[in-house]
């Protein structure tokens, strides 16, 4: 599938879905992802098992230049007709966090959507306080374009500001280019 020298992306299978619950019992992680919401835990497992196959998702698994299982990225909510889609990203493996692995992800998962599939846009929510994730959505290109205040709860009764980001693939293919 798409590669590159750090990562590669292939298809996301069942058989990756069991590593998805370790990760979900990582509580920094967890709540990066709002897993662990007052009233309501999201079961990532079954979320990721709904996504495959779906006509409005596309679903990959990370792999590290080894070959080994770290992440997984996606985009969902594809609306054909508007040409959209929204990311999600998750390395579940903390020792590859800081390492540049998931720029590198984004940056193929970009690719894919402009290239491949066609889509001039792509968005993604992202907590205000994730600043690791933040940097590599900038480095990506990706542009703030909004700030939800008091949106998303999580660890106890807390609620946190959300940014809203996107990129087009004018911007993408501008920032690819140079």
């Amino acid at each position: 599938m798409e590669t590159n020298p750090k990562i590669r992306l292939r298809p996301f299978t069942r058989e990756d879905l069991p590593r998805l619950q370790v990760w979900k019992e990582d509580e920094e992680l967890a709540a990066y992802l709002g897993l662990k919401l007052p009233g309501e835990e999201v079961d990532y497992y079954q979320r990721c098992e709904k996504l495959l196959g779906q006509r409005t998702s596309r679903i990959f698994a990370i792999e590290d230049e080894r070959g080994q299982f770290i992440g997984e990225v996606e985009l969902n909510q594809i609306t054909w007709r508007r040409k959209q889609a929204e990311l999600h990203i998750c390395i579940g493996e903390r020792r590859y966090w800081g390492k540049g692995y998931g720029t590198e992800a984004v940056r193929a998962i970009l690719n894919l959507a402009f290239e491949d599939m066609g889509l001039e846009s792509v968005y993604l929510r992202v907590y205000r306080h994730n600043r690791r994730a933040i940097r590599c959505y900038e480095k990506c290109g990706f542009k703030k374009e909004a700030v939800l205040r008091n949106r998303f709860h999580s660890q106890g009764s807390r609620a946190y500001d959300v940014l809203l980001m996107s990129i087009s693939a004018a911007d993408f293919a501008a920032a690819t280019a140079s």
